[in-house]
């Protein structure tokens, strides 16, 4: 800083020199002033990014060594750089070369060089520090870039193995007079490298080039180092896997989520309103599993005709391949060919009462689902809805459609393949014809005989099964393990 002070002195006297003269002109001095404190400003920030990334690169090779892996990457708010989160859950700053622009104000004088700082593994497998390309020497040996044992000590009695020596050192840059300066001792002594400014002033290359990107790529987060070989560091990314968002305006789930997000998440669930743009976002996610909706609004009606099929009469190449589980939405009562070609569908759970047609579940394709899952509060089981192995009604049903359980896979394609139905209501549902609450004393499972499906309820009320309408018709009825 005493470049700083001595430039700020100089052009003040001059500018006091200069207040005999009514006629002088001094904001070009004062622009001098304004224009020195700024490039001063910039190669502070420099120098406290490059030791910033320096200790970060550090934190990089001692997890590689570590086998430690990483969980996100994150971009700063000002997009200078990124925020990396280890599994271990420390995290680090990586600042990226985007500031070096300034160096255009010295005339005559020779720009000054940011030092390039980087790592290289030797022969012997450890990573070792660079400057410029070359090795960071220290009493002529090389620097650990990693935190592993130092030296060892003097040798013990009877061959004991010597005490463990210090830590890898950090080196860490400043700028003094002009000049960069490096320590390999936490700054208890500095070694001048080179000029840091231009001959004529605080100019010359201010980019701090220390890493060439970051990126991920087939499950690895990649830091490509700004050295002569493009050193490429590697270390596995094994990101969250469960997130919960709040959409407080339908069709911004997409801005919500980071692309590592999009990329990584296997649950996610969404609270608030939302539209078919959100819906399309979900659909987009790359390992997306488990969608839970049950605390959301569709913004578009009560129905929806596609969701996770783009095309319902083309379902094979169109549906969505991971989704493995869905929690539907607090008010969509139909659903039609939403899951259609959804091959690795297992798992739905119902949230809301439906009426009329009912659910209308269009599931050709799917032929991994196992259960269909109703949850409590709900009364009414429609039409067309129950197209699994195992059906869970809960303790709240009242009343059950003839049609439930009917075939209705659209364009042909499965078999209806139920193995067992659970009831957890007390009293025996009544069994609905159609929406207009016409009541059948028969079988509920119009379109399919259930002599070969296990009913299974609640204890106390086996015999009511036996004799109720329509479920006195399963050929084995058991009573719930308790």
């Amino acid at each position: 800083m005493k470049t700083k002070l001595h430039y700020i002195i100089m052009l003040f006297c001059l500018i006091v020199s200069a207040g005999c003269s009514d006629d002088y002109d001094d904001s070009k001095l004062w622009d001098s002033i304004n224009g020195l404190e700024n490039r001063v400003a910039k190669l502070e920030e420099l120098c406290k990014q490059m030791n910033t990334n320096i200790s970060s690169l550090q934190e990089i090779v001692t997890a590689l060594q570590k086998n430690e892996s990483i969980k996100s990457v994150a971009t700063l708010p000002d997009g200078s750089g990124y925020l990396i989160t280890f599994s271990s859950g420390k995290t680090i700053t990586i600042y990226h070369g985007n500031n070096g622009e300034d160096g255009k104000d010295g005339y005559n004088g020779t720009d000054g060089v940011t030092p390039t700082i980087s790592v290289r593994k030797d022969t012997d497998g450890i990573y070792y520090w660079t400057v410029n390309n070359d090795w960071l020497l220290v009493d002529g040996k090389k620097v650990k870039a990693e935190g592993t044992d130092g030296i060892d000590g003097e040798p013990g009695k009877d061959g004991e193995d010597g005490t463990n020596g210090k830590d890898g050192i950090t080196p860490q840059f400043k700028i003094t007079d002009g000049y960069w300066y490096i320590s390999y001792d936490n700054e208890l002594s500095w070694t001048k490298l080179g000029k840091a400014t231009g001959d004529s002033g605080l100019n010359g290359s201010d980019g701090d080039n220390f890493f060439k990107g970051v990126s991920i790529e087939d499950g690895y987060v990649c830091f490509t180092l700004n050295d002569t070989d493009s050193t490429v560091i590697k270390l596995p990314f094994v990101s969250e896997s469960e997130l919960t968002v709040e959409v407080k305006e339908p069709g911004t789930l997409n801005s919500l989520l980071t692309l590592e997000q999009k990329r990584s998440l296997i649950n996610i669930k969404v609270i608030g309103e939302i539209n078919k743009a959100d819906i399309r976002t979900i659909d987009n996610m790359n390992m997306i599993e488990i969608v839970d909706l049950s605390n959301a609004i569709y913004s578009e009606g009560t129905s929806i005709y596609t969701m996770f099929n783009l095309n319902p009469m083309d379902e094979p190449a169109n549906g969505n391949k991971t989704l493995r589980k869905f929690i539907s939405f607090k008010n969509v009562k139909s659903y039609e060919s939403s899951f259609s070609g959804c091959r690795n569908l297992e798992e739905l759970i119902i949230t809301a009462d439906s009426c009329g047609y009912g659910l209308s579940l269009k599931l050709r394709y799917c032929y991994n689902r196992k259960t269909i899952k109703f949850l409590e509060g709900i009364t009414y089981i429609p039409s067309q809805s129950c197209d699994f192995p195992q059906i869970i009604l809960p303790k709240s049903t009242q009343k059950v459609s003839k049609y439930a359980f009917s075939y209705n896979n659209m364009y042909g394609g499965d078999i209806m393949d139920i193995d067992t139905v659970i009831c957890l209501a007390t009293i025996p549902p009544k069994i609905w014809g159609d929406s207009s609450g016409n009541n059948y004393e028969a079988n509920s499972f119009y379109q399919y005989t259930v002599d070969n499906i296990t009913l299974k309820v609640p204890k106390e009320s086996l015999n009511n099964y036996k004799i109720a309408a329509g479920w006195k018709d399963f050929k084995t009825i058991l009573p719930l393990e308790e």
